[in-house]
Parts: structure tokens; C-alpha cells; sequence
């Protein structure tokens, strides 16, 4: 059976649609949103603790974080979840005492969750200005 080269060419262009929306939307299910996190900063041994800032971006929305863990232990905690103003940038950690944290920041736009105490510690907040004051705050204290 011989197939003329005309029947090919309109079989073919008739189709490519079709298969630009599979591989479209196959692609898509098969990888799922595509998310990459930045480790900003780290901050080894701050008396005994280590802090790490973060960054995770999906599919154009980031959100950063802020960990805690004890030196040399591989579990971090996290203590805040925010929506950085990149051009700022990062917020700075301290402990002016054994017993508190405080992390501060001129201006994040959102918080998103924080912890109030960690391992006895208090952890204080300064941040300057947040643009949606009005969002809904995780308190990760309450979680297990």
C-alpha cells in the first residue's frame, strides 16, 4: 500500500497540537510543581547552636526559613517561615543571653510561622515592617 507523501504531511501537521498538549500536560503530571531550596546562609556555632537561612522556591513563589539545631546535630528545628523582600536581605540572628534568640529583620513582606520557645530558650522577633501584618501565623510551639 503505497501512502502519498501529501497524506503524511496533513496527517502530520493535523496531529502536532495534540501531541504539544500531551507532552504539555504529561510532562506536568509526571514532575509535578518543580521546587528548588537555597541554603542563603549558615551560621555554625553561635554559643553551642546552629542556624541555617533558607530559601525555597515553587513555580515563582518563595518562602524562607529559619532552622535551629544543636551543634553537630543533623535534625534542625524550625523556629521561622517567612516571605522574604529578596532585595533586603537576610535577616540577622543573635544571642545576646543562654536563654534567648532574637532574629530581626527591617522588613519581610509575610510570616507565615514562628516558634515563641525552643529548647528553654525565648525567642525574640524585631522585624521592622511586615507588609500583610493581617496573614495567619503558624505557631509552631503548639506542634508536636
Amino acid at each position: 500500500m503505497k501512502v502519498s507523501r501529501d497524506f503524511l504531511a496533513v496527517l502530520a501537521f493535523s496531529t502536532i497540537p495534540i501531541w504539544i498538549l500531551v507532552f504539555l500536560v504529561g510532562g506536568l503530571y509526571v514532575s509535578g510543581p518543580s521546587c528548588e531550596t537555597k541554603i542563603e546562609k549558615k551560621l555554625p556555632d553561635v554559643s553551642g547552636i546552629d542556624f541555617e537561612i533558607s530559601t525555597t522556591m515553587c513555580w515563582g513563589s518563595s518562602y524562607s526559613t529559619i532552622a535551629a539545631s544543636r551543634k553537630g546535630e543533623k535534625h534542625r528545628t524550625i523556629l521561622l517561615e517567612y516571605d522574604p523582600i529578596t532585595w533586603i536581605g537576610l535577616p540577622t540572628i543573635s544571642m545576646p543571653g543562654s536563654d534567648r534568640i532574637v532574629i530581626a529583620a527591617p522588613w519581610v513582606s509575610a510570616v507565615f510561622a514562628k516558634r515563641d520557645h525552643w529548647r528553654g530558650m525565648r525567642i525574640e522577633y524585631d522585624i521592622g515592617k511586615i507588609s500583610y501584618p493581617d496573614s495567619v501565623v503558624r505557631r509552631l510551639d503548639d506542634e508536636k
